[in-house]
């Protein structure tokens, strides 16, 4: 059965000829998470008996063409070419089937102005099937196994682990991301706290707050680990490209957090700026005047006078050395002050 798509209208434009190129960072992120979706298709599929004479059949995540919305510079590399960027196809009943005769699956492809659908004869004896070249989205018509009788097995226990350790990839990659992030949050939380320090956070809280974040607690699943798994769901990259997404999700949890580590409301910000506009106002009045600025925010007199006197953590604030010396430094008493003999010699 052959595919019904929306014509691709973009045509690979490298700079300087050549094949069209992806988008390294997405390219990087995008494999992960194919080895993620295929491990956990595999593990669904090992659920159920092998039938004899079963074969295996490993379908495609993403197709790689030219967006047709607007999405910056994204898609634009340093030579003025053009790069590439996914499309996310679904599958049903599944993007691995175990079946020991011909099967008819149904996809749909979505992302990045790019729509389609259509059907595909998963045939046992045909040769194995092959992404789509780079560029072009429509999947061929029939589709070959990836394994035969014999090899199912072993086949579907090597996608499974290796889906389980392209997910602490995942972690991983997105974990650097969000040590730049924190660390660009407590620098810009300095200036809504007392004093302005270099930084909101010091780094041991930070690096406690990123291991929270990224491995999580007894008390639940962590923000990247609901990252990723939002990632891995068909319609997350419809409208956005994935860098853009996960970047933009990245630094709004990292703000949180910081927040949440210095005790400011995430309302904090806005009642400060409102401070600075009425800097006559006692408390009562500013919360007055918030709220019927921002009614929907509710904001309480506790959570006002919080957002007035948020500190710096306390390792964060840093002091002279000679000055912590001399504050350390046993002071003399008034007694041996007037006794202590004076040195009037010279070295």
């Amino acid at each position: 059965m052959s595919a019904v798509t929306l014509p691709n209208t973009s045509a690979p434009t490298p700079a300087g000829g050549g094949a069209p190129r992806r988008h390294p960072f997405i390219d990087h992120l995008c494999t992960l998470l194919d080895r993620i979706l295929l491990g956990r298709g595999a593990r669904r599929a090992l659920e159920h008996p092998i039938p004899a004479g079963a074969s295996l059949f490993v379908l495609p995540t993403w197709g790689w063409a030219h967006p047709l919305i607007d999405v910056g510079r994204k898609d634009r590399d340093r030579q003025g070419g053009r790069l590439l960027l996914p499309v996310r196809y679904t599958f049903y009943p599944s993007n691995v089937i175990v079946t020991s005769r011909p099967q008819v699956v149904h996809y749909v492809g979505v992302g990045l102005g790019h729509g389609m659908a259509g059907s595909m004869l998963l045939d046992p004896s045909a040769e194995s099937g092959e992404c789509p070249a780079d560029g072009r989205l429509s999947l061929p018509g029939t589709w070959g196994p990836a394994s035969h009788a014999g090899s199912v097995a072993s086949r579907l226990n090597e996608l499974d682990q290796d889906g389980q350790l392209a997910y602490w990839e995942a972690l991983g990659v997105l974990e650097e991301n969000l040590e730049h992030a924190l660390k660009r949050a407590s620098y810009a939380a300095r200036d809504g706290v007392v004093g302005k320090p270099p930084a909101a956070v010091d780094d041991i809280t930070l690096e406690r707050i990123r291991t929270e974040m990224v491995y999580g607690t007894d008390h639940g699943v962590s923000p990247i680990q609901r990252l990723v798994e939002r990632c891995t769901r068909p319609g997350t990259f419809a409208r956005v490209d994935p860098e853009k997404y996960v970047v933009t999700s990245v630094r709004t949890d990292a703000r949180a957090a910081v927040r949440k580590a210095l005790g400011d409301p995430h309302v904090g910000s806005k009642v400060r700026h409102l401070a600075i506009e009425m800097p006559e106002a006692d408390l009562d009045e500013l919360v007055a005047a918030y709220r019927q600025r921002y009614p929907s925010d509710r904001l309480s007199t506790s959570r006002a006078r919080a957002a007035l006197t948020v500190a710096p953590n306390a390792n964060a604030v840093t002091v002279p050395l000679h000055e912590a010396l001399v504050a350390q430094a046993p002071q003399p008493t008034r007694e041996f002050a007037a006794t202590a003999p004076v040195w009037e010699g010279g070295l």
